[in-house]
């Protein structure tokens, strides 16, 4: 399932529920306040788009060296 069908499916995953979707202009101590009480948060325009594709890529080349991730369709997962 890719994201686009999971949204169209199940539209309340982009809502922001709990008050944890912080745009560019929320103070930082909000974002790790909320991030620290729920473990999650979403950000909207926080991160500049450089960073967002490094990131990215950094984080394609974590899931291609895990022993599940050989490509990106496979993944892997943790327990939390």
């Amino acid at each position: 399932m890719n994201f686009r069908t999971l949204v169209e499916s199940h539209p309340e995953v982009i809502r922001d529920r709990y008050s944890l979707s912080f745009s560019n202009a929320a103070r930082p101590a909000d974002i790790a306040g909320a991030f620290s009480h729920r473990g999650v948060v979403m950000l909207k325009g926080v991160l500049a788009a450089p960073l967002l594709t490094t990131a990215r890529q950094a984080f394609d080349r974590f899931v291609r060296s895990h022993p599940c991730g050989e490509t990106n369709d496979a993944g892997s997962w943790y327990s939390p």
